[in-house]
């Protein structure tokens, strides 16, 4: 049984209010906005530490209140999963082609911005709606695969696709896209 109401209320307070705190002061205290443009590098570590602790929560309350499935399920969930996340990206490049012809770069951002999920408003999701439930870990093993795989994929496909952009353009008649060292994370 879920409480939508009481579900509605826990992701307000931990996904919605620090998102509403966090623009209004970037939009209206300027010191928010010197701060962020000095601190940007720490403040993008500090980012990524935190979805790590996320992570690392998550695994530990999962193994904490012990699993309740064996390692080849978790195996097919990982391997459905890379079957359906290859599958997502090929049918939205189809698309985005086909609406978005003479636009390259929109493409290859749409290719990635279709398949995004994201663990740090994933994880409160499951939880807020989950969290007496001893398989919540579990619940969240699917996005916490998801999230590496596409970092794989993407940086995998990252020189395919910044060649693909400047063969376009080229084609295009457009100026040459300037490349700049590409890491997973300037893709994803």
């Amino acid at each position: 049984n879920i409480d939508i109401i009481r579900v509605l209320i826990k992701l307000s307070i931990r996904v919605l209010l620090p998102l509403l705190v966090g623009q209004l002061l970037q939009k209206f205290y300027a010191p928010t906005q010197d701060f962020v443009a000095e601190h940007r590098k720490s403040l993008k570590g500090v980012q990524e530490w935190c979805l790590v602790f996320i992570i690392y929560c998550v695994f530990c309350h999962t193994f904490e209140t012990g699993i309740e499935t064996s390692v080849g399920s978790l195996l097919l969930m990982t391997l459905l999963q890379i079957v359906v996340l290859i599958s997502v990206m090929a049918l939205a490049w189809v698309c985005l082609r086909v609406l978005f012809r003479d636009e390259p770069k929109l493409c290859v951002t749409g290719l990635f911005a279709c398949t995004q999920k994201t663990i740090s408003l994933g994880v409160p999701l499951i939880n807020a709606i989950y969290e007496n439930d001893p398989n919540a870990g579990i619940y969240t093993l699917p996005l916490i695969v998801w999230h590496p795989m596409q970092l794989v994929i993407g940086s995998a496909m990252a020189p395919y696709l910044v060649h693909f952009v400047k063969q376009q353009e080229d084609q295009l008649g457009r100026k040459p896209l300037i490349v700049q060292k590409l890491s997973s994370e300037s893709i994803v």
